[in-house]
């Protein structure tokens, strides 16, 4: 895989789906994002990148910025294709009002209110993990991808 070569300061971006995606849009979605990868590009010059689909929910896109640069276009053209893709198998990735708790072996999508009420009623323990969307590197990706609530952003929530 393209990503193992990559620096861990490799630039990263996740979308996270209104829900999870069956096999066959997983097999679809991760077809395209291969696509995507293979001939995005900024400013005519090829990116060293690749994309997946992680835990049947996360639309996961990796730069390896030491090579060349992401750019703004280039960055704009990989939101457009997010857009496409979620058009055509009728997903959302771009609602930012859901985040991701795991609750044993699950995923679940609480929405702010219900993370506060799940602090209010002593369900939200210090070592609850979190998914956090926001890592901006391929190290931070394979590191604190789940962060344990005491130490993630989502602390300033409840």
């Amino acid at each position: 895989m393209i990503e193992e070569k990559m620096a861990p300061e490799s630039r990263v971006w996740i979308y996270a789906a209104d829900r999870f995606l069956s096999e066959a849009e997983l097999t679809a979605a991760n077809h395209a994002i291969q696509q995507f990868v293979a001939q995005w590009a900024a400013h005519q010059v090829p990116l060293t990148a690749n994309g997946y689909i992680r835990d049947k929910r996360f639309l996961v896109l990796v730069v390896d910025e030491k090579r060349n640069g992401a750019s703004g276009c280039s960055i704009d053209s990989s939101v457009h294709f997010i857009k496409k893709l979620g058009d055509s198998l009728g997903i959302d990735f771009f609602d930012r009002s859901t985040f991701y708790v795991v609750e044993g072996d699950l995923l679940k999508g609480v929405t702010r209110s219900e993370l506060k009420d799940m602090h209010a009623n002593g369900a939200l323990a210090d070592d609850t993990l979190f998914v956090d969307p926001l890592v901006k590197t391929k190290a931070d990706l394979e590191k604190a991808f789940l962060k344990p609530f005491k130490e993630s952003w989502h602390q300033r929530l409840v």
